[in-house]
């Protein structure tokens, strides 16, 4: 194919290092800049992985649904790999990946499975605004919100899938489980040169493999002793927690006659550890993320504060009054606002890709095979062709609007798209707006003396897998009477 056709244009780079020194600490600003040169489609050398750019949202729709087809496997990274093969996030895409994908959405992902967990997830969020409450009688000192709410997100997801919360649960008394998930996250994304330079696997320059073997096995040391526990309580009939997921894979792997054995694979006690990580992983630090990214830009912006605040008490009304799920539908602003944050701050700003083939792209580009492929979803937003006053936080845009940002408009994708999108799509956007509608009904919220909306901090760092802020977002929660 590509005798005809030539590789998309890009900077020349330099030998060994390609152009990894032209990229900085923010990626998705670093490239941003330099696709404005070579445009939307860009190819060079990160080391000495061949990698190409994409950066429009006509771009993205050839890549993630077009030719998507030739797009659906990871990038394979040095901790990837050790994390393991027999989950669904990081493997490549294949007869495994689709049934053990299958499995995590059919049973929690789904939107209809979120829903089925209202009473977990209302209780969960009922008992943190308690909490809070108690925390404000005394006056209650600054708070960070995406640490505050972590811990709770984190338990909602732990009782779906495990059983229990066990977010805070220790592990050999040094940091807890939702730490080590949250360090994962990090080790997942964590630069790490051997990555771009294989040839120097060997020295594990940052660490990366050192810890991560610490962090992993830690990890899965406790997620087998609850398995062993729903091992025992199975054989002895308890039904007193009822079923979840870890007891919904035990039954997979015990069915003899089931798909997975009737397909030739080999379903064991590994492959359940590796999807229930999977699964818990990704809603404990994006998620949080995410959310604290919505709160900032409301805090920062009193007239959308003010809208949200208005809508609260003529939709809701009483204050004492935990909102619900069955609620969310009625606040149109609050979800407007919930878009927009997801537009203007996707966590998740490089959806990382590799081609299994040559691929034509059209205008006499080739993306050639065994390439990475990286669709700056943080560009596309930020493009002022794409949006109109594309950098500014405005929830109005989406008012009578039918833009979904679950993937399929390519010019907002916080989930990406096609057969690779987020499976944990469904819970961000139900968490979200759940939590922020609480914690804005039931309380003001103040900022630290001395600083102002305008002031607010908004410098990003580039943390694991997510954007996240450099400095929490700190408020000090006013109870109202």
């Amino acid at each position: 194919m590509n005798g005809t056709l030539r590789l998309p244009p890009g900077p020349r780079g330099l030998p060994i290092i390609g152009s990894l020194h032209l990229i900085g600490s923010l990626p998705n600003r670093g490239l941003h800049r330099l696709s404005k040169t070579y445009g939307p489609v860009m190819y060079l050398k990160l080391g000495l992985v061949p990698t190409v750019i994409i950066s429009s949202p006509e771009m993205a729709e050839l890549v993630l649904k077009t030719h998507d087809r030739c797009f659906s496997n990871r990038q394979p990274s040095e901790f990837g790999l050790l994390y393991g093969s027999k989950g669904f996030a990081f493997i490549d895409y294949g007869p495994y990946w689709r049934g053990a994908r299958k499995l995590a959405v059919s049973q929690v992902l789904s939107s209809g499975k979120v829903m089925s967990f209202a009473s977990i997830m209302e209780e969960e969020v009922h008992l943190f605004m308690e909490n809070l409450k108690e925390f404000t009688i005394d006056g209650a000192p600054l708070v960070s919100i995406k640490k505050k709410v972590a811990s709770m997100l984190g338990d909602v997801m732990c009782r779906v899938v495990l059983g229990r919360k066990c977010m805070e649960a220790r592990i050999n008394g040094d940091s807890s489980f939702g730490e080590l998930c949250r360090e994962i996250t990090g080790l997942l994304g964590h630069f790490n040169v051997n990555d771009f330079m294989p040839f120097l696997q060997w020295l594990d320059v940052h660490g990366v493999r050192r810890r991560g073997k610490v962090v992993l096995e830690l990890v899965r040391g406790f997620l087998e002793k609850i398995i062993d526990e729903h091992v025992v309580d199975d054989d002895q009939g308890s039904e007193s927690s009822g079923k979840d997921f870890v007891d919904f894979l035990l039954s997979v792997m015990d069915d003899k006659e089931g798909e997975w054995t009737t397909s030739g694979f080999d379903f064991d006690l590994s492959h359940i550890m590796s999807i229930l990580m999977d699964t818990i992983v990704g809603a404990t630090d994006t998620l949080p993320c995410g959310l604290e990214w919505a709160f900032t830009e409301i805090v920062r912006n009193p007239a959308v504060m003010a809208k949200l605040k208005e809508e609260l008490v003529r939709v809701i009304g009483d204050e004492r009054r935990v909102i619900k799920l069955t609620d969310l539908p009625e606040l149109k602003y609050l979800a407007m606002v919930v878009k927009e944050s997801m537009r203007l701050h996707p966590v998740g700003p490089l959806l990382a890709h590799r081609s299994t083939e040559e691929c034509a792209i059209g205008g006499g580009l080739y993306i050639p095979k065994d390439c990475n492929v990286l669709v700056n979803v943080w560009a596309i937003v930020r493009d002022s062709q794409v949006w109109e006053n594309a950098e500014e936080f405005m929830p109005e845009r989406f008012e009578n609007s039918e833009m979904d940002v679950r993937g399929s408009d390519f010019r907002v994708l916080p989930f990406g798209s096609g057969r690779r999108a987020c499976p944990g799509m469904n819970f961000s956007l139900t968490m979200i707006p759940l939590v922020l509608a609480n914690l804005l009904h039931s309380f003001d919220w103040e900022l630290p003396e001395g600083v102002s909306p305008s002031m607010l901090d908004m410098q990003e760092k580039y943390d694991g897998l997510a954007i996240t802020k450099v400095h929490p977002l700190v408020l000090k929660p006013v109870l109202k009477t």
